[in-house]
């Protein structure tokens, strides 16, 4: 009985050191592939981040008279009025350093442009006067090689190319709170911001239904400062951006 108990924890033993070994030479060539071939870990970055999405793809009506803005605030920024290469905010503003907020942040590193910030910071405090809190900006704005980076890797679709992207221009932040459970539209968060973001010059910039115009799938969670007067224009005619300044 001592015998077989001993060849039984012999062989458990061997099993266990042959898995070590095996795990450690798996270890040293997943890292000489990295050294030697980044360009294959890249590649298969890209097909997990991908994997089980489908590309979003949104038909453009094309009868409709689409114009730019000459207004700062209502600027438009897609693919059809991209911003110019080089172009960067000089009143951008870091969120984290304002410690009296009322919005809590994704990362410390989020800015803003001040005028975009200022409203903001109103139009949360007034949501917590509510009762309507723990809203997170997740992001504000990006610099075109960040743009770049998450185009990159991404299906298209999904995110805008580099110098077609809102966030790019620092007037737009992204929101979500702790319990949206990956939908922000059903939280009590949005259903505040829609009732009243127009208030402080705010629009979903993203509305559902609009996607023809807008270029881009609905977006709950995507915010975009034009300045009160547009605000409550877009608010009142149920219109999208690029319907206020073609239209009005």
């Amino acid at each position: 009985m001592n015998n077989t108990r001993l060849t039984i924890t012999n062989r458990v033993r061997w099993t266990v050191s042959l898995i070590c070994i095996v795990l450690i030479l798996l270890a040293g060539a997943a890292a000489t592939v990295a050294c030697v071939r980044p360009d294959w870990v890249s590649g298969v970055k890209k097909a997990l981040f991908r994997s089980g999405r489908s590309a979003v793809t949104v038909t453009t009506d094309e009868n409709f008279p689409f114009k730019q803005s000459d207004d700062e605030l209502t600027r438009i920024v897609s693919a059809r009025f991209p911003l110019e290469e080089g172009f960067a905010p000089e009143d951008l503003t870091t969120l984290y350093d304002y410690k009296d907020r009322s919005f809590e942040l994704a990362r410390a590193s989020i800015e803003l442009r001040q005028p975009a910030y200022e409203a903001a910071q109103a139009m949360f405090t007034a949501a917590g006067e509510d009762g309507v809190k723990e809203f997170i900006i997740s992001s504000g704005y990006r610099t075109r090689d960040y743009q770049q980076t998450l185009y990159d890797n991404s299906d298209t679709g999904y995110v805008n190319a580099p110098g077609e992207s809102e966030h790019e221009y620092g007037l737009t932040f992204d929101v979500t709170t702790r319990t949206d459970r990956s939908d922000f539209s059903q939280t009590p968060q949005f259903e505040w911001l829609s009732a009243h973001c127009w208030e402080y010059g705010y629009i979903l910039r993203y509305p559902e239904g609009k996607e023809s115009l807008t270029g881009v799938p609905y977006e709950s969670w995507h915010y975009r400062y034009v300045g009160k007067e547009a605000a409550k224009t877009i608010h009142e005619k149920g219109w999208c951006l690029e319907e206020y300044v073609a239209l009005s």
